[in-house]
């Protein structure tokens, strides 16, 4: 009887083994927090306080979007700002994309100059990037641009290095004594305001890499 009684409290336990060793085992990458760099802190200080902007990371797809909500834009614009993250340094970052939306409107004597460059405070590899809407034209403009690996440009490793970023946007005249008439960016217009989105990609420094 004594022994029935022991066995009969044992059947709860025993269940209880059996049902967790039926459970599946994380994966590696669930279980591991070393799987995609740590972001402590993110910020971006520039000159233009106006714009609206975010700095969004994806650990699962180990990249960062950093967006900046233009608007509307008749004359001039032009923002240089720094992307302050504060990140574990046995990560390096790169932008890999970079990506402009916005409705358009020229007038047939006008042109809208998009300008684009970026690098990284610690180093002195700069990218330069320029484009051109001739008008007459109206309609979604849409540009994607993809870095192809040998043209990315790394962060250092061992150390913060944080992204400087400095672009502009003009509407210029083609024909002398006749201004410029148009727009980039309308929120009631197909293409919307105008934003810029660049992605950057993460990878974890090797031996030998800079």
């Amino acid at each position: 009887m004594i022994a029935l009684l022991s066995f009969l409290r044992l059947v709860p336990l025993l269940a209880a083994l059996a049902a967790a060793a039926a459970l599946p085992a994380l994966s590696s990458r669930t279980a591991s927090s070393n799987d995609a760099p740590r972001i402590l802190r993110r910020q971006i200080i520039d000159t233009c306080p106006e714009i609206e902007k975010s700095v969004i990371m994806d650990g699962q797809a180990m990249t960062q979007t950093v967006t900046f909500k233009i608007g509307h834009v008749t004359g001039p614009k032009t923002c240089k700002a720094e992307v302050a993250v504060d990140y574990d340094v046995a990560w390096q970052h790169a932008v890999s994309e970079i990506n402009w939306l916005g409705h358009v409107d020229l007038s047939d004597s006008s042109i809208a100059l998009v300008q684009l460059s970026y690098g990284f405070t610690g180093g002195n590899q700069q990218r330069r990037y320029r484009w051109s809407i001739n008008g007459p034209t109206e309609g979604e403009w849409r540009q994607h641009t993809t870095i192809e690996p040998d043209r990315m440009v790394w962060s250092k490793c061992g150390e913060e290095d944080q992204l400087s970023v400095d672009w502009n946007v003009a509407l210029q005249s083609t024909q002398p004594g006749v201004p410029a008439v148009g727009e980039l960016g309308n929120a009631n217009a197909r293409g919307g305001p105008l934003a810029l989105r660049m992605v950057m990609d993460w990878r974890r420094c090797e031996k030998g890499r800079p």
